[in-house]
């Protein structure tokens, strides 16, 4: 069992309560990590509000959360997830950040996820700083990967990149 925050429907701050909830078990391909910290950003709005309703048609999730930092418990199967441009082998008492995307689930004491969804941990970042990361600094790397300079050219490496904005996560 572990602790969790528990969404009853969607609306505001009065669908939350903490309950005890089953620990998820990772299936093969899926890591299971003890949770640290975690950030809060607007995706975790619309996923408790349900709008815009669009969202809706995703479903409501039993534990809401997306981006984690933390530790990892145990794998299900192969140690291996792969991103764009490395893989990365994973083993319990590896530090991790991540995602949970929209499936959810990180505001609970252990959060299961594919293991594409997760990286390992920079040693000098604090578990906070890491949780804050993964939804804003994707989008952001996404921009410049596909978003380009002007109309049609990709940025490259000697570009030079002006960051407006950089407060805060997506959409600030």
């Amino acid at each position: 069992m572990m602790r969790a925050v528990h969404q009853a429907g969607w609306g505001g701050r009065e669908q939350l309560s903490v309950r005890d909830l089953p620990r998820p078990v990772p299936g093969v391909g899926s890591v299971l990590v003890r949770v640290m910290a975690v950030s809060i950003h607007a995706g975790d709005h619309h996923m408790l509000s349900g709008r815009p309703y669009l969202i809706r048609l995703l479903g409501r999730r039993d534990v809401p959360g997306m981006d984690f930092a933390g530790v990892v418990e145990t794998v299900g199967g192969p140690a291996v997830g792969s991103s764009a441009d490395t893989e990365t082998v994973l083993a319990p008492g590896d530090h991790v950040l991540g995602t949970a995307d929209v499936r959810c689930g990180a505001f609970a004491e252990f959060v299961c996820v594919p293991l594409g969804n997760v990286v390992l941990k920079p040693a000098n970042v604090t578990w906070e700083e890491a949780a804050a990361l993964p939804t804003s600094a994707e989008t952001a790397l996404q921009a410049l990967r596909s978003g380009g300079i002007g109309s049609y050219e990709k940025v490259k490496s000697g570009h030079r990149v002006l960051i407006n904005g950089g407060a805060g996560g997506v959409g600030s």
